[in-house]
C-alpha cells in the first residue's frame, strides 16, 4: 500500500509540473487529473487543498480537480490509502 501511495503522490506531482507554467503572479484556476502510476487507474475523492489559503476540492469520480493557486502556495494532496504530500508551486 505504501508504494502504490508513493506512486501515486509522483504522479500528482509530474501532473503538477505540467500545469504548473501556466499559472501566473495573480491567481489562476489549476486543473488536474491523478491517476495512480501502479494500477492506472483513476483516483476519486482525494483531498487537494491550497495550504496558505485554506480553500481546496476534491477529485472527481474520473480523479480530476479545479482549483484557485499562484505561485508560491503549496498543494496538500491527501486521502484514504494515500500518503499526504505537499507540493509548493514554483513556476509561472
Amino acid at each position: 500500500m505504501r508504494k502504490f501511495a508513493n506512486s501515486l503522490m509522483m504522479l500528482a506531482f509530474i501532473m503538477l509540473c505540467s500545469v504548473a507554467p501556466n499559472l501566473v503572479l495573480a491567481q489562476s484556476t489549476i486543473s488536474g487529473k491523478i491517476i495512480s502510476s501502479a494500477t492506472s487507474q483513476t483516483v476519486a475523492g482525494a483531498s487537494v487543498i491550497v495550504k496558505s489559503a485554506k480553500n481546496g476540492t476534491s477529485t472527481s469520480a474520473d480523479g480530476t480537480f479545479y482549483l484557485t493557486a499562484k505561485v508560491g502556495d503549496v498543494l496538500v494532496i491527501s486521502g484514504v490509502g494515500i500518503k499526504t504530500q505537499e507540493f509548493k508551486i514554483n513556476q509561472a
